[in-house]
């Protein structure tokens, strides 16, 4: 019954973990994480954001939510830094969590949670984005086609070559990744790490696959946010039974705004089509795409609105 949720919520803390924290940037995931621990906050619950950074050292608040942050790794296919099982076990210990919500994922993120499991501690997911599973970050196989999603070592460590190379025929960086397997798996454990990723690349990418498939078959509740994220999560080992499907979309209380208006929303009279675009200007939000397919159309009436931001500058 929602009083009985309410009850078990009232006596719930929560720890979650991201590399995303609004204290440093704003975008979906950071917006999601705060507006999402308020509404927990609102049912009694009490949270605080745990910061996979390298940025920072020390606990601190940040838009009334305490920050604490864990070392990570430079990349997510990287191992976790030496540091970091000692930094959870202080952090758990301190902290006493009663569950952990991840909503980034990398093998840092897997050391935390199987730390976590070794102490008691439950832990749940939100699959926010593809770049958690997929090396492209964008799920397209080669650039161009929807991919199953299914991480394997040598297919996405090829089509990440593909990517970093500027494109050319797969089968060629199939060969280049293969080739590469004898010689990587020497250099797996190099401490140069930017000789180790043009080197070991399938030997990580094998890695970040052996922890997510122990993160996901270990998690008790995993969010999938679209339809699509169902089959990518089952084929990378997580039971069917602990997807629930959550698709995201307007809230309530605003679709709730628009609901008996009496204002004219048919379409206006010069029948103009507009697309807009809000958000970051990355390859991995698919802009690029959406700007070709728009090319493709043949419609004098048709309009593309970009309006966004790089990393550096607005």
């Amino acid at each position: 019954s929602p009083l009985r949720k309410k009850r078990c919520l009232m006596s719930l803390f929560i720890l979650h973990v991201t590399e995303y924290c609004h204290a440093e940037s704003v975008g979906g995931t950071e917006r999601y994480v705060l507006d999402l621990i308020r509404e927990l906050e609102g049912s009694g619950s009490r949270n605080a954001i745990v910061w996979m950074t390298r940025q920072r050292e020390e606990p601190f608040e940040a838009g009334g939510v305490r920050i604490l942050p864990l070392p990570t790794a430079a990349m997510r296919v990287d191992a976790p830094p030496a540091e970091l099982e000692a930094s959870v076990l202080r952090l758990l210990e301190k902290e006493k969590p009663d569950l952990l919500h991840f909503h980034t994922f990398g093998r840092s993120e897997s050391l935390v949670a199987r730390t976590a499991r070794r102490c008691g501690v439950p832990y749940v997911f939100t699959y926010h984005s593809p770049a958690w599973s997929c090396r492209r970050g964008d799920l397209l196989a080669w650039g161009r086609a929807a991919c199953d999603g299914q991480v394997r070592a040598l297919r996405c460590s090829a089509c990440k070559l593909h990517e970093h190379l500027g494109g050319g025929p797969p089968l060629f960086h199939l060969l280049l990744a293969w080739a590469s397997i004898p010689v990587g798996w020497l250099f797996a454990k190099d401490s140069n790490l930017n000789r180790r990723r043009r080197i070991a690349f399938v030997a990580d990418t094998e890695h970040f696959r052996q922890d997510l498939e122990e993160f996901l078959a270990s998690c008790r509740v995993i969010i999938a946010c679209a339809q699509w994220s169902v089959s990518v999560l089952q084929r990378n080992g997580a039971p069917a039974l602990a997807i629930r499907l959550c698709p995201q979309g307007v809230s309530s209380r605003l679709e709730g705004a628009f609901q008996g208006s009496d204002k004219d929303v048919s379409a206006p009279a010069n029948k103009r089509f507009v697309i807009g675009y809000v958000g970051r200007l990355t390859p991995v939000k698919g802009v690029d795409i959406l700007v070709e397919g728009f090319h493709a159309l043949s419609a004098p009436d048709a309009r593309l609105r970009i309006y966004g931001w790089t990393e550096h500058q607005s």
